[in-house]
């Protein structure tokens, strides 16, 4: 049991020092716009709005 405790504890503190490491992430909104009308079933914009992880 204290093999597991002390494990857990030591993973804890090296994820933790990695921190730095990891990539930054986000959400990103766009809209796309075509030159010419087009009917995105029925929507009332003519702008293709996605969402971007």
């Amino acid at each position: 049991m204290r093999w597991l405790a002390l494990s857990l504890i030591l993973f804890a503190l090296a994820t933790d020092a990695r921190a730095d490491a990891v990539f930054k992430v986000g959400v990103t909104t766009r809209d796309f716009v075509l030159a010419e009308a087009y009917d995105w079933r029925g929507a009332q914009t003519h702008a293709l709005r996605v969402i971007i992880w």
